[in-house]
């Protein structure tokens, strides 16, 4: 069973782990942009490809930097934005090493393209945002231990030296780390409110791998941080201040804010009695803050094992969530396989009370790497962009990207506007419409 369109055929296998901003639209012309890792060679190389909504059709792939970067991993986060005059952006290749940093030529075009100096030299994680005043902000896990954020008010063309948001509590790598997972904005008047949700990592206690998911918000551009229950903490914030709605052995994280302005959560735990490895089984759980508490709620049922790459969005009235399960566990340190693979769309219209849940798409095993599911609101025409993996055939070869803008007014109608993008995939795609939630 299979939904959505094949986009990409090309696509590096181990490229696929952090595409969440993989895709950005540009409302100016109505288009959108997606970038990935290729199969070219055993590094992998950058490429991008352009959706022209209005034809229903796409670009042919662009390679934007030919160098063969040595070091290459799933870690390494692409990113497209476009700026206030339509140039695209693309920020690549760090984990652990510089974000490398190019330029479209010319606004809202692909074909020419400067590479610019990169951007810190020890980066991990970078997600890019936008305010309707024009600045952007880069967050980004810096020198392994440290989520900073740094701005920019010149269309990304230089960058302030940066400030620590959150700190780890030893500062050595072998121990606590704070991973910056997701970040959006809010649509209020005067300088909107940033969301960031991250975890960290514990090696110095018992929670040899496990993750505490952690929730930050700023109403003054990133000067002074609140709590979920609106606590001021002064930067740099570290684990025994903020909190977490979650003790124990957390991966992979998502969040969203919903119509009250309250976050939520998504991770992955490993199932009671399972060791602490990364092959264990895994339950989806979802975390909620009513504005005074946390309240905790399992997803996914007791048949399923998660694995990662799951993202959430809120379009006004539903929380919408990507996710993938198998019928048996994926070591990543092995590279062991994982059994069937289904990828599901699952959505609440009760605040994450209860979701409902639908197949994108359900192949038969084995399958060698998790099926990652991103997805992204587009306000301006009310479409759920949802971007997959496909599973290679074998563990070398390369990967499929597919693709779906799914119409969140007429779900039953035509779900798919699609046309071939590219085997790797794509995140929620934003750019001109800078923000999405009131507070």
């Amino acid at each position: 069973m299979s939904r959505g369109k094949e986009i990409v055929t090309d696509a590096k296998q181990y490229g696929l782990q952090n595409f969440q901003d993989a895709a950005n639209y540009y409302a100016a012309s109505n288009k959108t942009r997606f970038v990935y890792m290729n199969n070219v060679n055993v590094n992998g190389r950058w490429s991008i490809k352009t959706y022209y909504h209005d034809t229903d059709t796409w670009s042919t792939s662009v390679e934007f930097d030919t160098t063969n970067h040595a070091g290459g991993d799933g870690h390494r986060y692409p990113i497209v934005y476009h700026d206030n005059l339509g140039h695209v952006h693309v920020f690549y290749g760090a984990h652990q090493q510089p974000l490398r940093h190019a330029r479209s030529d010319s606004p809202d075009a692909t074909t020419s393209w400067t590479l610019a100096t990169p951007i810190a030299t020890f980066v991990t994680y970078p997600q890019i945002v936008s305010t309707t005043e024009g600045t952007f902000y880069l967050i980004h896990r810096n020198a392994s231990t440290d989520s900073w954020m740094r701005k920019s008010t010149n269309n990304m063309n230089t960058w302030t030296d940066g400030t620590v948001v959150t700190r780890s509590d030893s500062g050595n790598l072998l121990y606590d780390l704070s991973y910056p997972f997701g970040v959006t904005l809010g649509t209020n008047s005067g300088t909107q409110a940033i969301h960031i949700f991250g975890s960290f990592r514990m090696f110095s206690d018992a929670n040899t791998k496990g993750r505490d998911p952690w929730y930050l918000k700023s109403l003054d551009g990133g000067t002074t941080w609140k709590t979920a229950n609106g606590t001021t903490l002064s930067v740099p914030i570290g684990p025994s201040e903020i909190g977490s709605p979650y003790r124990g052995k957390a991966y992979e994280f998502s969040g969203c804010i919903d119509s009250r302005g309250n976050p939520h959560l998504f991770f992955n735990i490993e199932r009671p009695g399972t060791t602490s490895s990364h092959g264990d089984p895994y339950v989806l759980m979802h975390a909620y803050h009513n504005g005074t508490t946390w309240s905790t709620f399992r997803v996914s049922d007791s048949s399923q094992n998660t694995n990662w790459g799951y993202r959430c969005a809120y379009d006004g009235a539903r929380i919408w969530l990507g996710w993938d399960a198998t019928t048996s566990t994926y070591n990543i340190t092995t590279g062991s396989t994982i059994g069937d693979l289904k990828q599901y769309l699952s959505s609440s219209a009760n605040n994450g009370s209860t979701f409902t849940t639908e197949t994108l798409r359900s192949v038969s095993g084995p399958v060698y790497v998790p099926g990652y599911v991103y997805l992204k609101w587009i306000p301006e025409i009310r479409k759920l962009h949802i971007y997959w993996a496909g599973p290679p055939d074998d563990a070398t070869s390369p990967r499929s990207i597919f693709w779906e803008a799914y119409d969140v007014d007429r779900p039953s109608a035509s779900k798919y506007e699609s046309k071939a993008l590219l085997k790797a995939f794509y995140r929620r795609g934003r750019r001109p419409y800078r923000g999405q939630y009131p507070w």
